[in-house]
């Protein structure tokens, strides 16, 4: 910033506007004070910049009584699309036909610009095991400034492994893509959608002094993990364990009236409701029903 006269004006704190025009939209001013000398400098900021492409930069002023106003010629600033990476996950790794299941995700990125990880749209895309062509997509947004999002899904009506994967897509991707994130794909993410995989019964021993409970524990949580990874679902594992707390699925006098309910005979349901106040194994071989 100069004029012939300017060593004669101390401009020291005179507002200078510097303008960023981002591709396609109106230019957005901030402001700086000038030194002395007239010099200055604008840090640009994390939230500054929200889109890629070529902008332009330019400053102006508006002068003084002895010096005219000014603009700038422009330059330009060539911004690319922030690399990103999306983690996707899901409430339940194997379901049942119609079961509905929360899947959620974030996005993260190198720069971490928190006021621009809202909004960021997600394409999720839901294959079925028999062909990919079959594939529903559903549009999502990031819903905070820790890029995350979240959905729930129902329409699962085929029974085999279906894989999920959440898109910050490019512009042909039905128009659901990000002005600022380069495209990204998270990892598959497999469901295994199941009628049954079987029924478990589990109960931890017990012996009078309790000596050895913890590892007993341990070994019935090994078990019960094994069951579910084995594709059982919570409702087809009835578990016995002294730390309640710590089992996802506890056996209660509502759950004894289904099974009841559901035709399991009464001495059955004696059995386990035995099991469920003393820990011990009360069935014998044959006293097994099928």
């Amino acid at each position: 910033m100069g004029d012939d006269n300017s060593q004669y004006e101390n401009v020291t704190g005179k507002e200078i506007y510097v303008n960023l025009v981002p591709p396609e939209e109106e230019p957005m001013g901030s402001t700086v004070n000038a030194r002395a000398d007239g010099s200055f400098e604008y840090q640009l900021q994390c939230d500054d910049i929200h889109k890629a492409g070529t902008w332009r930069v330019f400053t102006r002023w508006n002068g003084t009584d002895c010096l005219t106003s000014a603009e700038s010629h422009s330059i330009t600033l060539s911004v690319s699309h922030a690399p990103s990476r999306i983690v996707l996950d899901s409430t339940y790794s194997s379901v049942k036909l119609g079961d509905t299941v929360g899947i959620s995700g974030k996005v993260t990125n190198k720069y971490k610009c928190a006021n621009h990880m809202t909004d960021i749209p997600i394409l999720l895309e839901v294959n079925r095991p028999e062909s990919s062509a079959n594939s529903e997509f559903i549009a999502l947004q990031t819903i905070d400034n820790y890029g995350s999002f979240q959905t729930n899904y129902a329409n699962f009506n085929v029974l085999g492994k279906w894989e999920l994967k959440a898109i910050i897509g490019e512009k042909t991707d039905f128009g659901i893509y990000s002005d600022a994130h380069a495209y990204t794909v998270s990892e598959i993410l497999e469901i295994n959608v199941v009628e049954t995989a079987g029924y478990a019964i589990i109960v931890q021993g017990k012996i009078t002094s309790e000596e050895g409970l913890a590892s007993h524990n341990k070994t019935a949580n090994d078990v019960y993990h094994s069951f579910k990874q084995r594709g059982l679902m919570d409702e087809d594992i009835l578990y016995f364990n002294y730390d309640t707390d710590q089992a996802s699925y506890k056996i209660t006098d509502q759950i004894l009236g289904q099974l009841l309910d559901d035709g399991v005979p009464e001495e059955i349901i004696d059995l386990i409701q035995q099991a469920k106040i003393t820990g011990r194994e009360y069935m014998s071989e044959s006293r097994v029903y099928q």
